[in-house]
């Protein structure tokens, strides 16, 4: 699958907001657990959309390369049905390349 994020277990969001807070605190050592367990949770969301990214980044730039559809042989006439499947051979391949179907 492209994006798969199934292994990110971050708590929900948003999280409730903190009025006041101060060194003396009874429930310091709470919020700041929660904002480390809200922080870790942020960087692996980050870390998963970075990569989905990059990977976009990676099938687009190979697309780009490969402006021609297929190895045209010099002098061959192709038929409307030769090129109709050649078209869907490419439409296959660029599917399975954005779907991880290979």
């Amino acid at each position: 699958m492209f994006l798969n994020c199934s292994n990110f277990t971050g708590p929900p969001f948003p999280c409730p907001g903190v009025q006041t807070l101060t060194w003396n605190d009874r429930d310091l050592d709470v919020y700041l657990s929660e904002a480390t367990q809200l922080t870790t949770g942020l960087e692996a969301l980050l870390r998963c959309i970075k990569d989905a990214v990059a990977q976009s980044q990676g099938i687009l730039a190979q697309w780009q390369r490969d402006t021609m559809f297929f190895e045209r042989k010099e002098g061959r006439v192709y038929s409307f049905e030769e090129l109709g499947a050649i078209m869907q051979e490419v439409i296959r391949s660029r599917h399975a390349a954005v779907t991880g179907e290979m």
